[in-house]
């Protein structure tokens, strides 16, 4: 949804939005955490690492507050992973979908987010998934290249 509002973001907006969005990820309270409220904290991740990756694109000149979130977020999200123990919850938190029918993974795959794909549980689970324990909606022709 706040991917529909960048378009009529102007920059001084951009930047109070950044300034709001930093403070709440300083927040160690559990009140004041961005991620503590939310069902699927790692999909509310990965979706907001996309939104700072298209705010640098469209607003250049943040890009070292953007960047300096990223690399703030990832580590949250690494962290996320590592202190899930039960398998098949994180299974379900990655692959649960958003609005627009992407679940985590596939948007982690498509930013070549390879630090979260790399992590030893999501590998796992990517293993999981690709030896047919969990039903992907889909065909064989999307899956499928001309090569």
């Amino acid at each position: 949804m706040s991917k529909m509002l960048l378009p009529i973001f102007n920059f001084n907006s951009a930047k109070v939005f950044l300034e709001i969005l930093q403070f709440s990820l300083n927040d160690i309270s559990i009140e004041g955490n961005i991620f503590s409220h939310s069902s699927n904290p790692l999909l509310v991740m990965c979706l907001l690492y996309e939104l700072l990756l298209n705010m640098i694109k469209k607003f250049y000149s943040l890009k070292n507050a953007c960047t300096t979130m990223m690399t703030q977020i990832m580590k949250m999200s690494l962290d996320y992973i590592e202190s899930v123990d039960d398998e098949n919850f994180l299974t379900s938190v990655m692959i649960e979908k958003d609005y627009s029918g992407r679940d985590s993974l596939r948007i982690a795959v498509e930013l070549e987010l390879l630090n979260l794909i790399q992590a030893p549980k999501v590998e796992a689970i990517i293993k999981r998934i690709y030896n047919s324990d969990y039903d992907q909606a889909g065909n064989l022709f999307e899956m499928s290249t001309s090569y």
